[in-house]
Parts: C-alpha cells; sequence; structure tokens
C-alpha cells in the first residue's frame, strides 16, 4: 500500500462480564450474565484493526510468556500485524476487566497494566527503525512519561518524521502527552480526557474543548461523544458525524479504536477528511455488533462496499 504504520503501546486481555437483560442487580449478591476473553489493549485493538483492514501495521508492545500471551500474538499474526519487534518478558501479560449492564454499556471497570511499564526508553531506541521508516506513528498513553518522550524523540530525529498520532485512553493516564500536545498531528479522545489533558473544566462545550486542543498545538482532533456520534476537527473546521449504531449493541469495548483505525486506515488511503470520518463510523458500529474487542470480519471492503 506504501504507507507504513507503527502503533506503540498497550497489549492486553480482556475479560469483560455482562449482566443478564432484565437481571435485577443487587450490591454484594451474584447475577447471571456472559463472561468473555478477548484480546485487546489500545495500541493492540488499533494493530489488529488496521492489520484486518490491509494496512499491514507493525505493533510495539510487551508480551508475556503466558496462555494470554500466546492467545494476544496468534489473534495478531492472523490480522497481519508485525509484531517481531515487541519485547517478551517472563510473566503474565496485562489484563483488563469490564463490567457492562444488560445493554451493553460499559459501568466500571478495573486494570493490571504493569508489563507495558518494561517498555523502556532503552528498549524503544533499541528499536528507532520502525519509528522513523514510518509515515505514520500511533501511541497510547499508557506508555510511561519517560517512554512517550522517547518516541517523539526517535520520530523527530528522523529523515522524513512520521505524521504522530495519540490515543488519550483515559482521563487519569492523557496528562502523560501534556509536554507534546505541540508535536501531536492527530489526537482522539472524549470530552472527559480532552478536559483532563488541557484543564478545560467538565463545563466546556465540545466546541470549546476541540479549540483548546487546537490551541494547544494539535492539528486534527477527532472528539468522541459517546451515542452522539464524533466530531472531526482539523485546524477548527468542524464535521459531526452522528453515530451508527447495529439493530443489536452487543459490547462497546473496542469502538473506540476501531474508530481510530478506521479514520487511519482512511488517511493510509489518501481518503479526505469526511470520507475518513464515515469509515471510522462504519468501523466503530460494526465492532458494537461483537462481543470481542475487534470484529473478526472487519476488513476494508466491510467498511467501505455497498451498505447492506
Amino acid at each position: 500500500m506504501g504507507f507504513s504504520i507503527t502503533i506503540i503501546g498497550a497489549a492486553t486481555m480482556d475479560i469483560s462480564a455482562q449482566a443478564a437483560p432484565h437481571a435485577d442487580l443487587l450490591q454484594r449478591d451474584s447475577h447471571p450474565g456472559r463472561i468473555t476473553t478477548s484480546p485487546g489493549g489500545v495500541a493492540r485493538n488499533i494493530a489488529e484493526n488496521l492489520g484486518r483492514m490491509g494496512c499491514a501495521p507493525t505493533l510495539i508492545t510487551a508480551l508475556g510468556d503466558d496462555a494470554f500471551s500466546a492467545m494476544i500474538t496468534s489473534h495478531l499474526a492472523e490480522a497481519g500485524v508485525d509484531y517481531s519487534a515487541s519485547p517478551r518478558f517472563t510473566g503474565e501479560c496485562d489484563r483488563y476487566l469490564s463490567w457492562h449492564d444488560p445493554s451493553g454499556d460499559m459501568t466500571r471497570a478495573l486494570h493490571q497494566i504493569n508489563l507495558i511499564d518494561g517498555l523502556t526508553p532503552a528498549l524503544i531506541t533499541a528499536r528507532a527503525n520502525p519509528i522513523q521508516k514510518a509515515d505514520l506513528v500511533v501511541l497510547d498513553s499508557n506508555l510511561a512519561p519517560a517512554t512517550i518522550d522517547a518516541i517523539v524523540a526517535i520520530a523527530e530525529a528522523a529523515a522524513t518524521p512520521p505524521l504522530l498520532a495519540a490515543e488519550a485512553v483515559s482521563a487519569f493516564k492523557c496528562p502523560r502527552l501534556r509536554p507534546h500536545l505541540k508535536k501531536i498531528d492527530l489526537i482522539k479522545c472524549n470530552q472527559l480526557e480532552a478536559s483532563a489533558l488541557i484543564n478545560s473544566g467538565s463545563s466546556a462545550s465540545p466546541e470549546d474543548v476541540i479549540a483548546g486542543l487546537h490551541d494547544h498545538g494539535i492539528g486534527q482532533v477527532i472528539l468522541s461523544l459517546g451515542a452522539n456520534g464524533f466530531i472531526v476537527s482539523t485546524e477548527g473546521t468542524l464535521h459531526h458525524h452522528p453515530a451508527e449504531t447495529p439493530a443489536a449493541i452487543t459490547s462497546v469495548t473496542g469502538a473506540g479504536d476501531a474508530l481510530m483505525a478506521g479514520f487511519i486506515a482512511g488517511i493510509a488511503r489518501g481518503h479526505d477528511v469526511i470520507n475518513c470520518g464515515e469509515i471510522a463510523a462504519r468501523a466503530a458500529a460494526r465492532t458494537l455488533a461483537c462481543s470481542g474487542a475487534v470484529h473478526p470480519d472487519i476488513s476494508w471492503s466491510t467498511l467501505t462496499g455497498p451498505r447492506s
């Protein structure tokens, strides 16, 4: 395809619990429902989506040596993701546990994200080639601040610096991106994350939040509005994309990562910003209909072909 993408960040095993319809949820009690286990992690999800969309991305993440780690790498290989630059550590892979109400909406989550801290600046420096040779580098804020510093420095030192995209991940973690906002070409975040990133306050409108992100130097913003879709802003020109929802929502896990991947896949193929947003919306909608973090049948053709 001629457009090289490197993604750096977390790979986890996602354990998702969803209450059964009409369950009478009581504190300190057991409830009927469905529990699923599937590979996840923001960077890994984006990479798998891009792989299934035909973009042949490279993923740099921290891998363990347990059975869950083997499951993660199996999914990556099957999707066409190059993870050969990812170091392996002794121990369990990172894990993410989420609780969903009967409608599929997440109500709370816990993460055990420790292995990714082993992805140190020294290890990143030893893997400078896939960063400097990329056309686009995507990082998530699960990474330690010093590691983010190293990635940005390596990218800037390239003969032709790659575009830099960032996933905010959470309001707790996204402030790690603050020192580099002027160097970020594209960021995806929700309003809570954006407010934490630029200290805009909880009462700020989406338009004010976006303006604040641009004022901090970010060229392009994808602001997620949940059920109300998302806004794409390029240097202050706003495009609102309503949410596309399937007939039945199975789980919201991974939908935002699919959105980011769809947008990036559009960039990689030279589509304009409006078309990239439309592709992103379709990718998110497709993911809402599956129980895992990545729809196993997502592809470029399913996102851009005739609509059923």
